[in-house]
This record gives C-alpha cells, sequence and structure tokens, in this order.
C-alpha cells in the first residue's frame, strides 16, 4: 500500500518469536518450581518502503513509530520510539522495534487490534518530522503462523515457558483447549531435573479455586496421569490443613471421590513420616475404599503415626475387599499392625466362609481387646453350631488354647440359658476352691453304657475332710497293726475311727493305739478274722491353715438379694446367674460388601484401552 502525504511508506510487520527474551517480575524459591509467572520481552522488526513522488528515497533519514488501538484518532498507547540514522536504499528500510513490557509500548500487547504511527525526517538530523498516513495496522507476521492447528513451537533457549496465556480480568480462563483425546497434553522431557508436563498456578485464597482442573462431560477421566517409571498423578500442599490430594464425587454410590487400581501391586498406597498415610473421610459412604485382584486392597506405612486412618460419621471408616488375599492388612514394625475405634465396635471382620478377624504375632498377641465402657473387650457371635469364640493352641508347645485373667474380677465366666456353661474334654486342674450347689460324677452306665449315664452326688461336710478305709486281717493274739502313707499325718489330724468285723461278731475290736508315726493298732478280735476299718481326718496342711474353710459367708453386695437356686418362678430373674444372662444381647446387624460395579479384570482393560489412545 502507498501513502502520498509527504513520504509514502510501504510497510509490513514481522514478530520474530525466537527472539523473546524471559524476564521473570517475581523471584521463585529453591523449593518450588519456576512456572509461567509472568509476561515477556521481545523485538519484532519492521520493514517498509519509503517514496517520495514516486520516486524511492535513497537516503539516511529518521522514524517515529507510535501505538494506538485504533485507526484513526483515539489516544497513545505507551510512548514513541524513535529509529535514528536509518540507511534507506531504494526506499527500502528495516527497523527492530521493542515489544517488551518495560519497552515504550508498555503491556500493549494483550490480543486486542493494534495500528503503528510512523513519522518520519530525511535527511536525518535535519527538519522536522513528517507523519505519514493512514497508520499501519499491526497483522499477523510470518513466525505467528506457528501457531496454527498442528503446528510445533520450538525454542533451543533456556527459557521458562515456550507458551504463557494469560488473563488479566476478573473472569474467564487462562488457556481452553479442546481435544478428541487430550484437551491439553503436556509432557516434560527431562532426564534429571525437576519438570512437569502441565504445571498450574493459582494466587486465590478461595478453597474451590484449581490450579489444575480437568473436566469430562462424558463417562470418562476428568484427570489422568501415566507414568512408566515413577508416578501417575503426585499432589502436594504445603499448607498445614491443606491435601496433597482431595477427590470428591457427588455421582452416587458407584462413584468414589479418589479410586486406585492396580493390576499386581498397590491400588493406593499412603506414606508419612509423622501424620497420616492415608485418610478417608465420609458422611454415608466408604472413607476409604481398597480392591486389588491379587494383592493387598488397601496398604498403609507410617514411620511413627497411623498408616491408615479412616473416618465415617455413618459408614465404614476403613473399607477393604480382596477376592483372594487380605481386604485390609496392617504391618507394624513395633507397634500395632490394624487397630480400630468407634462407638460401636473398634473393629469388624466379616467372611463368607473363612475367618472374619484374623490375628498373629510372632512372639506378641494376635489379638487382644481392651474395652473401657460396658462391653466385653472381645465379643464372639454366632448363630450356627460354631464356637463364638475359639482359642486352640498348636505344636508341641505348653501355651493354653484360652486363658483368662482378672485383677479383681472372674478370669473365665460361661453362661448358658439352655446348655452348659461350660464344658471340659480332658481333665481338670483347679488351684483354689470350687463352689457348686452339688458336685456329681456321671459315668456311661455300666449296664447300659450306650443310653443312660450313672450318677453320683459327692459326700458333703463342714470341714476339710479326708476318709480313707480298708481291711485288716488279725493275728493271733486278735490284733492287726495297719500302716499309713508317710505323708499321712503331715496331712490330716482330729482322726475318727469306725470297725466293722466280717464273716462273725467282734463285740470285743477296739482301737488299741490310735495314729503315731503313721500307723494304728486294732485289738480285741478272734485270731484270724477280718476288720473293716474307716478313719477320717482333718486337713492341717499349710494350704489349708491358711484358707480355712467358711461355713457361714456373707453375700457380696453385688449379689445380695439373689439366689443361687430360686425357690419360685418369681424369684428366677434374681439369680446370682441374671446378671451374666442379661449380657446376652442381639449380635449387630452384618455389614454389606459393597463390591466395585465393574470388576478388577474390566477396569484394568479399561485402563489398557485409554493407554494405548495416548
Amino acid at each position: 500500500m502507498r501513502s502520498r502525504i509527504g513520504y509514502g511508506v510501504l510497510g509490513f510487520v514481522i514478530f520474530v518469536l525466537g527472539g523473546i527474551t524471559t524476564q521473570q517480575t517475581t523471584a521463585q524459591s529453591a523449593n518450588n518450581p519456576a512456572g509461567p509467572s509472568t509476561l515477556y520481552a521481545g523485538t519484532f522488526t519492521y520493514q517498509g518502503e519509503l517514496v517520495s513522488s514516486g520516486t524511492a528515497i535513497n537516503n539516511v533519514c529518521d522514524f517515529q513509530f507510535s501505538l494506538y488501538s485504533v485507526a484513526s484518532g483515539g489516544s497513545q498507547l505507551g510512548s514513541t520510539q524513535t529509529a535514528l540514522n536509518v540507511n534507506v536504499q531504494k526506499g527500502r528500510f528495516s527497523v527492530e522495534l521493542d515489544a517488551g513490557v518495560s519497552g515504550p509500548f508498555g503491556e500493549a500487547f494483550t490480543g486486542g487490534d493494534r495500528w503503528l504511527g510512523i513519522a518520519v525526517r530525511c535527511p536525518a538530523g535535519t527538519g522536522s518530522y513528517t507523519a505519514l498516513n493512514p497508520r499501519q495496522k499491526i497483522t499477523a507476521a510470518p513466525y505467528a503462523l506457528s501457531l496454527k492447528p498442528g503446528a510445533v513451537v520450538r525454542s533451543a533457549e533456556p527459557v521458562n515457558s515456550i507458551f504463557t496465556a494469560s488473563n488479566l480480568g476478573t473472569s474467564g480462563n487462562g488457556l481452553v483447549g479442546y481435544g478428541a483425546t487430550s484437551g491439553v497434553y503436556g509432557e516434560g522431557t527431562s532426564q534429571s531435573n525437576e519438570t512437569y508436563g502441565v504445571y498450574g498456578t493459582t494466587g486465590s485464597s478461595s478453597t474451590s479455586a484449581s490450579a489444575v482442573y480437568g473436566r469430562n462431560n462424558g463417562t470418562g477421566i476428568g484427570v489422568h496421569g501415566l507414568s512408566s517409571g515413577y508416578d501417575g498423578v503426585v499432589g502436594e500442599s504445603t499448607h498445614a490443613g491443606g491435601n496433597g490430594i482431595h477427590g470428591i464425587a457427588n455421582g452416587g454410590t458407584g462413584a468414589y471421590g479418589v479410586w486406585g487400581l492396580s493390576t499386581s501391586g498397590y491400588g493406593v498406597v499412603g506414606n508419612t513420616s509423622s501424620g497420616t498415610g492415608v485418610s478417608g473421610n465420609s458422611s454415608t459412604g466408604n472413607g476409604v475404599y481398597g480392591s486389588s485382584s491379587s494383592s493387598s486392597g488397601v496398604s498403609g506405612s507410617s514411620g511413627s503415626s497411623n498408616g491408615i486412618f479412616g473416618f465415617s460419621t455413618s459408614g465404614n471408616g476403613v473399607y477393604g475387599y480382596s477376592s483372594n488375599n487380605y481386604g485390609v492388612n496392617g504391618v507394624s514394625g513395633v507397634e500395632v499392625g490394624v487397630q480400630g475405634f468407634g462407638p460401636n465396635g473398634g473393629m469388624r471382620g466379616f467372611s463368607t466362609d473363612n475367618t472374619g478377624v484374623w490375628g498373629q504375632s510372632e512372639n506378641g498377641s494376635g489379638i487382644i481387646g481392651v474395652s473401657g465402657g460396658n462391653y466385653p473387650s472381645i465379643w464372639g457371635f454366632t448363630g450356627s453350631s460354631n464356637p463364638a469364640v475359639k482359642g486352640q493352641q498348636n505344636g508341641s508347645g505348653t501355651g493354653s488354647g484360652v486363658e483368662g485373667i482378672a485383677i479383681s474380677g472372674n478370669g473365665i465366666v460361661g453362661s448358658s440359658q439352655s446348655g452348659y456353661a461350660g464344658m471340659f474334654y480332658g481333665s481338670v486342674n483347679v488351684t483354689g476352691a470350687i463352689n457348686a450347689a452339688v458336685k456329681n460324677f456321671r459315668i456311661d452306665h455300666p449296664l447300659d453304657p450306650a443310653n443312660q449315664y450313672l450318677q453320683h452326688a459327692s459326700v458333703e461336710s463342714d470341714a476339710m475332710k479326708t476318709i480313707y478305709d480298708g481291711v485288716a486281717v488279725l493275728d493271733r493274739d486278735g490284733k492287726a497293726v495297719v500302716n499309713l502313707p508317710d505323708w499321712f499325718e503331715a496331712l490330716n489330724g482330729d482322726f475318727r475311727y469306725q470297725l466293722t468285723a466280717l464273716n462273725a461278731p467282734g463285740p470285743g475290736l477296739y482301737i488299741a493305739a490310735e495314729i503315731k508315726q503313721n500307723q494304728f493298732t486294732i485289738a480285741g478280735g478272734i485270731a484270724g478274722s477280718k476288720v473293716s476299718w474307716q478313719v477320717t481326718g482333718i486337713r492341717h496342711d499349710p494350704y489349708a491353715v491358711a484358707n480355712p474353710l467358711q461355713v457361714e459367708v456373707t453375700k457380696p453386695l453385688t449379689e445380695q438379694g439373689t439366689y443361687l437356686a430360686p425357690e419360685s418362678s418369681a424369684q428366677a430373674a434374681k439369680g446370682v446367674d441374671a446378671r451374666y444372662r442379661s449380657t446376652i444381647k442381639n449380635p449387630p446387624s452384618i455389614p454389606t460388601i459393597d463390591i466395585p460395579a465393574a470388576p478388577a479384570q474390566e477396569l484394568e482393560q479399561e485402563l489398557q484401552r485409554k493407554l494405548e489412545r495416548r
């Protein structure tokens, strides 16, 4: 185009993007990545043809360049740039103008239309400047064409960012990408330095603001991270109450705030040196849900605190499911592998065909239960013929299948509404006293062992009495010395005697010498006759002396008003064992297992399809 006012200028503009250099206006800390936080400074070249009255100029001239947002009139943007002593040959000239934010034009290039106002004086240094009309519109240049679809922008310079999109308004997006595969795709190629495929930063203090936000309006993934050698997605927060990764799902019971899937390792792993490895919180669903086809559904590790911590107001704080391994597996080097706390149950295990809760320890306790309220430390329920709680000792050791220890209460209490409170198959050893209303023995009936029992009651006494008997044969003098065990007098004292003649009367029988040195003498009988004798004693061994039998005992306050054998049905509820019977309650409801809608194999196939599309 030509201008016939004063001089004529035929001009065009070339943006030299490769000549742009980066200037950062804010410092970056050593711990934060140097993201695109500033505008750039750079230059562009203006070339034109200067003619006068149709004749090309050959001279040295001075030029002035001013920037406007309109073709005519309006206010100048920034200040004027001057190019002195410009060599014009055959009318053609070239000048380099500063387009940086700190240059004369300032932050003028924000995406709107711009026009250059040009003034010239020839020869240079003489006379005044002549303004040329019309103003020259700044249009796209060859380097700007590298932004067309499918083009690649490269730079060999060590710049922070090749491209930065900035929205200086109060709303809107800095960069929007649409694509059939990826709307925005970023890749960091550095093999040694800290690099990011996509990096977003925001200065907003709003909890709903996001540095990077991904949204899928269909059924796919909002944000997908893929790494061939390390983490697909990493979240980090330096705020005291911030979350490294925060997931929200509003799609119903089949949706998850954070979902982790692994074909051979861990779906989700949380690791912390002092806090909580993984924390799950839910108002109605699962705080943390883990599923694995071959390994642990959820695994947590911590150096000094909780490997996994889950909290829920109505659902499961932590729920783990595994098709062929442990739903939740806790391992600790020095403390508890898995710990549960809850107002209605600290920990609950459920299994359809195996063990609900399994505890194992190499040198400690497999399972320990502690309760400070009105409930047992360990409580077992069963609705079948299997035991609610079972203890088993295997191997050649001397451990106990079940052991009960109490400081002031009962070590073991058994209660049954229709069966036996206790069943023992084998010998029973008691080091203390046995209290019972009746002490029987029961054996298979000798005459009908297949269909009947034979029962006898024990002989009762108000003292720790022992009974010994035997048959003695009198010598030719009508006497017999009965020798007793060498421990007899050490165990017994206060002896009583009874003699009965056998096969013939023995009215003259008597005890000629009482027990001394563990023997006594019978006399007054017929030579060669038999005598049945019985001796009773009262124990005076150290245990009996230290623990004398109290014949009449006042009931403890907790048992007063109750009865060992209530005499009427009206008193049945006041039996001593009623306090144990009253604790028999209905078992808690069995939790529902929410298996994912898609099996792990289908999820794995879906993940593979997504990877192939990359």
